[in-house]
């Protein structure tokens, strides 16, 4: 019975922004679990928001609960989604005319492999061209996040015809975001930790004028 119920809560909300993405520019904001996924998807969604965006979250994660502060303007233009990788194949029927899938990847809690094996089944459901932004978050080492991103390119690009990954950027380990999430995400300590994420708002705002 809840199997059920939750598939049903999930179609209704797949709906809900197969609707709206037909008119507006779809954000998808995947990753796995423990990956800062969560703080991810709250600083880029406020921070679209601040920037002059009128923006509407969306949740596919039953099992992450998100702040009453996330934004859900009437007559939004971006629509925020945020997705675990193991539920990619939700995305399949969304609109892709105006979307970018935002993949999050923290090398501490993803596994190269379980990544790869997300975005493999994916793939092999759509024939649509599928071009992916790697955004590296908590961290440490650049050249370490760089040769991460570059195997997981050789991994998936001669697979798939279809699939472009791009870097976008990354986010270095924060005191500020730390903060913030110790907080219980607390707005008082929300615009400290949105600092490191301002060039990668400025990078997806440029994208969605393309």
């Amino acid at each position: 019975m809840k199997t059920e119920l939750k598939v049903k809560k999930n179609k209704i909300l797949v709906n809900k922004v197969i609707k709206l993405g037909n008119r507006n520019t779809i954000i998808v904001i995947l990753g796995c679990k423990g990956s800062n996924l969560k703080s991810t998807s709250i600083l880029l969604s406020k921070g679209i928001r601040m920037s002059g965006k009128k923006v509407s979250f969306y949740n596919l994660d039953e099992n992450t609960k998100f702040p009453s502060f996330m934004p859900n303007d009437e007559k939004a233009n971006i629509v925020v989604v945020h997705c675990l990788l193991e539920q990619a194949n939700l995305l399949k029927s969304f609109p892709q005319t105006r979307r970018i899938n935002l993949l999050v990847i923290d090398n501490k809690h993803c596994n190269i492999e379980n990544i790869y094996k997300a975005l493999n089944q994916f793939c092999r459901i759509t024939k649509n061209k599928l071009p992916f932004y790697c955004l590296g978050v908590n961290v440490e080492n650049i050249n370490q996040w760089i040769e991460l991103f570059k195997n997981l390119r050789k991994m998936i690009l001669p697979s798939f015809d279809n699939f472009s990954l791009r870097l976008l950027g990354n986010i270095p380990i924060s005191p500020k975001i730390v903060y913030f999430e110790n907080s219980n995400y607390s707005i008082d300590h929300f615009r400290p930790a949105l600092t490191p994420y301002e060039d990668i708002i400025s990078e997806i705002r440029a994208i969605i004028s393309l």
